[in-house]
């Protein structure tokens, strides 16, 4: 009886561990669909409440698979989310509207660099909210200045000079204005602001010093006018690297426990 009773309880846990299992797999199936159809709106329509929406769908679709932590996520279910991850980050950190949206760049912008430590997209968000958010404090906002240098260094290793330029520029001219944080300089503009929601293809390049960079006399660019171009760089990074395309100078922590060690760094 006693064997019997043991055999029947662990059988039990099989099949509920099987179940799981089962429960987790068509969660990540759901959850890819509605992460790339929630990619092909951004790309299409850019940063937006509607877009937004789309991704949150698609992590309340993960969540099953994410009982346990990303950390134990394997590396294609890793990259995914926190792709979407990274693309939540750009909409919180371009359209002003959203309540408590800096603390959300931030928050998306860490989950990302706790696995892509060189992602220069996750450290310009996290030096815009920490700037957006410093409220005359100088610690906060030397340590925003130094993740604005960090996300510079980052994107000349990964050879996004355009962006690079454009975060240097901004430096120049005082890192409140280059987050694009209101008030400082010009309200953006409706044309500002269609810029920011047209399609990545259709959104002006970023500043260079030929075609418009900001210049100390010209007032600072509006948050929309900034976000266009980093969401635009977004979707057009997101195919994979070449595999040495990794960040040389800039130290990194160790790896993520679980499989997320095994991810392609600076996958997008």
């Amino acid at each position: 009886m006693a064997f019997g009773a043991f055999s029947k309880v662990n059988l039990d846990d099989l099949e509920s561990d099987d179940d799981e299992e089962a429960e987790q797999r068509r969660a990540i199936k759901s959850a890819r669909v509605k992460y790339e159809t929630a990619q092909n709106a951004f790309k299409k329509r850019g940063s937006s409440l509607e877009v937004l929406k789309l991704f949150e769908e698609a992590d309340a679709a993960m969540q099953p698979a994410l009982k346990a932590g990303m950390a134990n996520l394997e590396p294609p279910e890793l990259e995914m989310v926190l792709k979407g991850r990274l693309h939540q980050g750009v909409i919180f950190a371009t359209v002003e509207h959203i309540p408590n949206r800096w603390a959300r760049a931030k928050r998306c912008a860490e989950e990302v660099l706790q696995f892509d430590f060189g992602n220069a997209h996750a450290r310009w968000i996290r030096a815009s909210a920490l700037a957006s958010t410093s409220d005359g404090s100088k610690a906060l906002q030397a340590e925003a200045e130094e993740e604005m240098r960090r996300a510079i260094q980052c994107a000349r290793t990964a050879g996004k000079n355009a962006e690079a330029d454009q975060w240097e520029e901004g430096l120049r001219n005082g890192l409140r204005a280059s987050a694009g944080i209101p008030g400082a300089g010009a309200p953006g503009t409706a044309a500002e602001g269609a810029a920011a929601s047209a399609p990545p293809s259709l959104a002006s390049p970023p500043a260079t010093a030929g075609n418009g960079a900001a210049r100390k006399e010209a007032p600072p660019p509006a948050a929309s006018s900034v976000g266009a171009a980093a969401a635009a760089s977004v979707s057009a990074s997101s195919s994979p690297p070449a595999q040495g395309a990794q960040d040389a100078q800039i130290e990194e922590p160790p790896p993520a426990a679980g499989s997320a060690g095994g991810m392609q760094r600076g996958f997008f």
